[in-house]
C-alpha cells in the first residue's frame, strides 16, 4: 500500500476495526452509543468483569471472529470461565453487556474518496443462534428510527475514515434507542445485504457503488422497488 498503490478501505482504518476492542473504543471516543464493553484476558477477570456488567453478557475474541463465530453467552461464572477457555486467543476477548435488543439493523454506507455519503436504506436481519439468518426490506420500522439509524451510520464511516460500501450493524433498543453493534467492511457479509437490494433492480449500474466510491464518481442514493428477503448464505 506504501510503496505500489492506495487501497481503499485504508489499512490503517481496517486495523482500527479488526480489533473489536478497539473497534469498541473508537465508537465510544467519538461519542457514539455503543454496549459497555470490558477487555479480559483470563476467567477470572471474565467473572469479575460479568459482574461489573450485570450479569449478562457476550464474550468475543478481539480478532477473527465475525457474525457469531469467536463469541459465546455468559450469563454466569461457569459460562465465562467456560467461553474463556473455548475463545482463548492471543490478542484477549471482550466482554460485552448482553443487550436485549428487539430488531437488529444494517445500515449499507457508499462513501468515497472526496468524503461524499450515499446510504441505502434501512434494513432488519433476522438473527439465529447469534448468525444472521436473513435481511428484510423495508426494515419496518418508523421513518423517525430509520433517520436515526442512517445519521449514526454516517457517523460511523466518518469515525473511521472509511471509503467503499460498509455495513453498519445497530440494535434498536426496546425504548427505541440505538446501539451501534459491529461495523462491517468486508464483501462476504456486504454481499448478503447488498442483494437484498439488487434482487429488485435491474439496471447493470446498479452494481457499481463498491467501484464508484474510491474512483470519487457520485454514488445515486437507491431506493426499494418492492419488499425483498435474502436468506444468508
Amino acid at each position: 500500500e506504501e510503496t505500489r498503490c492506495r487501497m481503499f478501505p485504508a489499512s490503517a482504518s481496517l486495523d482500527l476495526i479488526a480489533d473489536k476492542g478497539t473497534q469498541k473504543q473508537v465508537l465510544v471516543s467519538k461519542n457514539l452509543a455503543t454496549a459497555h464493553i470490558e477487555m479480559v484476558a483470563s476467567g477470572d477477570e471474565a467473572v469479575a468483569a460479568l459482574g461489573r456488567l450485570g450479569g449478562a453478557a457476550m464474550l468475543k475474541r478481539r480478532r477473527g471472529s465475525y457474525d457469531g463465530y469467536g463469541n459465546a453467552a455468559a450469563h454466569s461464572a461457569e459460562e465465562a470461565r467456560a467461553g474463556c477457555i473455548a475463545l482463548h486467543g492471543e490478542d484477549g476477548l471482550l466482554l460485552e453487556a448482553w443487550v436485549p435488543f428487539e430488531r437488529e439493523l444494517s445500515v449499507l454506507v457508499v462513501r468515497g474518496r472526496d468524503g461524499e455519503i450515499e446510504t441505502y436504506p434501512v434494513t432488519t436481519t433476522e438473527q439465529r443462534d447469534h448468525r444472521c439468518h436473513a435481511t428484510e426490506v423495508p426494515s419496518g420500522c418508523a421513518p423517525s428510527v430509520e433517520a436515526q439509524a442512517t445519521a449514526i451510520a454516517r457517523q460511523v464511516v466518518e469515525a473511521f475514515d472509511l471509503v467503499g460500501l460498509t455495513a453498519v450493524e445497530l440494535f434498536l433498543t426496546p425504548d427505541g434507542g440505538l446501539l451501534v453493534n459491529e461495523v462491517a467492511p468486508c464483501v462476504r457479509r456486504l454481499y448478503d445485504l447488498l442483494h437484498a437490494w439488487l434482487v429488485r433492480l435491474k439496471a447493470a449500474a446498479e452494481h457499481n457503488p463498491p467501484l464508484s466510491a474510491p474512483a470519487r464518481r457520485r454514488v445515486p442514493a437507491r431506493r426499494p422497488s418492492a419488499l425483498a428477503r435474502r436468506p444468508a448464505a
